[in-house]
């Protein structure tokens, strides 16, 4: 299925993933829909995001459903009601302790109204990339990349007085210039700040790295106690075992592979070729043999196949390797 423009087969397939109800092999097959064009993987998260959304409104709905005029009017019949049984001479006093209790209950009823109030103000929008890269679109305009098993959240302060998000994984950020509310990009331990300009974040285990492209970024830790200013074509990295921030050259022009799936190898040893591949594809990619370090190759693919790409290396490097799956074996190089 090529066409862009989603037809009822995929929006079917993309409710059951919804739902919960999707096969294995229905799953392969809206997974490969959604790779094969970025607007496939917009309208997926513009499904995904609707059908969550409709979720959290309708519970909000059943947790907000109080007429609280005529839970108030209600409670007064019945305090008026109990009251004139009273005697004269206890009656006074007996309704002012009756009204006590109503004043602590609507003070209940109105923290507990302000108290969902935040929870709401708090709950988090989540975008997690499985399979295949995606594209979200955020609420200011911004477009965010997100690499494989990468997720990206915000809560729906997201706009009030900055533009806070938590990343974890890796994403390429086109941010929408706004001088008075700050992007802030939490992961790992550190935080990158922004004011409009597009950069890529990869969050590791111990290690946070920004390369910047266009613009200018701060790159901290979480408490602001180190930071380094980056600027485009400046790798910044920040190691959260030590808390160290580095600033340098960036010298990887496969950075981006992952999203643009343009590849660049200019004497590249079969190790450094691998690695791209394995970033690029979603694949493993292991070497079965020792290779020689003059065992390289000169070459540029633009948005390529990875079986255009194999057959071009198999026959550059005389590679032999076998295939299973999601892993390849390089078994010999005749370089």
């Amino acid at each position: 299925m090529n066409e862009k423009e989603p037809n009822s087969e995929i929006e079917n397939l993309i409710t059951k993933s919804l739902t919960g109800e999707i096969t294995s092999s229905q799953k392969a097959e809206l997974e490969q829909w959604i790779s094969e064009d970025p607007s496939h993987a917009k309208f997926f998260q513009q499904m995904k995001k609707s059908y969550d959304l409709s979720g959290r409104l309708s519970r909000n709905e059943e947790e907000l459903d109080i007429d609280v005029n005529a839970e108030w009017s209600r409670f007064q019949n019945e305090i008026a009601r109990k009251t004139e049984k009273l005697e004269d001479d206890s009656k006074q006093r007996s309704i002012n302790i009756v009204w006590k209790i109503a004043a602590a209950v609507l003070l209940v009823v109105a923290s507990g109204l302000v108290v969902n109030y935040f929870t709401q103000q708090n709950q988090a929008f989540e975008f997690k990339a499985e399979a295949v890269p995606i594209v979200v679109s955020l609420p200011d305009g911004s477009q965010v990349s997100l690499n494989r098993n990468s997720s990206l959240s915000y809560t729906r302060s997201f706009g009030d007085e900055d533009r806070r998000v938590s990343l974890k994984g890796e994403a390429f950020f086109n941010v929408t210039p706004n001088k008075q509310k700050p992007f802030v990009i939490s992961t790992n331990g550190a935080q990158v700040r922004v004011l409009g300009t597009s950069f890529n974040v990869k969050g590791g285990t111990n290690e946070v790295e920004v390369i910047v492209e266009t613009g200018l970024v701060r790159l901290s830790a979480a408490d602001n106690s180190k930071s380094v200013d980056l600027e485009p074509g400046d790798r910044g990295s920040f190691r959260g075992e030590t808390g160290t921030i580095k600033k340098e050259s960036n010298e990887d022009v496969n950075y981006l592979a992952w999203k643009t799936k343009k590849i660049i190898f200019e004497n590249a040893g079969l190790e450094r070729v691998a690695e791209v591949i394995e970033k690029v594809y979603g694949i493993d990619v292991v070497i079965s043999i020792d290779v020689s370090p003059e065992c390289e190759v000169t070459v540029m693919f633009d948005n390529q196949s990875l079986d255009a790409v194999l057959a071009v290396l198999e026959s550059t490097l005389n590679l032999t390797y076998k295939r299973e799956k999601n892993k390849i074996e390089i078994v010999k190089a005749g370089c």
